[in-house]
């Protein structure tokens, strides 16, 4: 069973991020990825994201989705989920 999300923020864009918004793009999810401000860097043995990825050094946009997967490195969970705490409402 495929579950396609109209707008999915993946929250970093590391190994772990990049695979996943890799997967959900393919899949026909529109994503934006919070990259920190730093650029995206894709190793050379590492398919290009697909064009329904968008890298964003803007966390608001990312966190704009109706879907978020926290992606980031354990030591900076609780700083990028404080900020995320400014930026999502709750309905």
């Amino acid at each position: 069973m495929n579950v396609i999300f109209d707008a999915v923020g993946v929250i970093g864009a590391g190994s772990f991020g990049r695979a996943l918004a890799r997967r959900l793009g393919a899949g026909g999810s529109e994503v934006r990825m919070w990259t920190g401000g730093s650029p995206v860097a894709t190793p050379p043995d590492e398919p290009l994201l697909p064009a329904a990825v968008r890298p964003t050094a803007d966390l608001g946009e990312a966190a704009a989705c109706e879907t978020l997967f926290l992606c980031v490195p354990a030591c900076a969970a609780r700083a990028v989920a404080r900020d995320l705490g400014n930026l999502v409402r709750g309905d």
